[in-house]
C-alpha cells in the first residue's frame, strides 16, 4: 500500500470500519524484524463486526538488501 491515510479513509468511509489505532510508526529496525527493507512502517488498526484489519504501509526508501548491489 502506498498511502495509509487514503486507505484508512476508504475502509472507514466506504466499508464502515472503525479506526482502533491510527498511524502508529515502526522504525527501520522494527520494519526489518517484520521482513521489510524500508526505513520504517506506518500501521493502522481497524475493526468492523468483530473482525480486525491491520493496514501496513512502508515509508522511506527501501534499503539495499545485504549482498545486493544497487544499479
Amino acid at each position: 500500500m502506498r498511502n495509509l491515510e487514503r486507505s484508512v479513509r476508504f475502509y472507514r468511509d466506504v466499508l464502515g470500519f472503525t479506526v482502533v489505532a491510527d498511524a502508529m510508526s515502526v522504525g527501520a529496525a522494527g520494519a526489518r524484524a517484520l521482513g521489510s527493507a524500508s526505513d520504517g512502517l506506518e500501521v493502522a488498526l481497524l475493526e468492523r463486526d468483530g473482525s480486525r484489519l491491520e493496514l501496513v504501509c512502508a515509508v522511506g526508501t527501501p534499503a539495499v538488501a545485504p549482498g545486493a548491489h544497487g544499479v
